[in-house]
């Protein structure tokens, strides 16, 4: 997660613990139900799907880079090596 999704992640983090605590003080002052759990569960569950989103693209890109770089793989190191030695003379 690069530094503007965190940034955006953490708003809307203090968005929806904001949100929650107010719905959840107007439930327990109005009604015996719990109603404002449906829609703090709800949209946690996004926030949540979201945030493992992020993680994943993270490990993902982490990955990619390994494998893009060809001369670091032990498959190719002879034919990396002839290809720097061509490069030099």
């Amino acid at each position: 997660m690069n530094r503007k999704e965190r940034k955006k992640f953490n708003k809307e983090l203090g968005d929806f613990i904001t949100t929650a605590l107010i719905l959840g003080f107007i439930n327990f002052m109005t009604s015996p139900y719990p109603w404002f759990l449906w829609a703090v569960g709800i949209w946690g569950a996004s926030l949540l799907g979201k945030f493992i989103q992020y993680r994943m693209d993270d490990e993902f890109e982490d990955e990619d880079e390994d494998y893009l770089d060809i001369e670091k793989h032990p498959q190719f190191e002879k034919e990396a090596k002839k290809w720097r030695e061509k490069d030099l003379v």
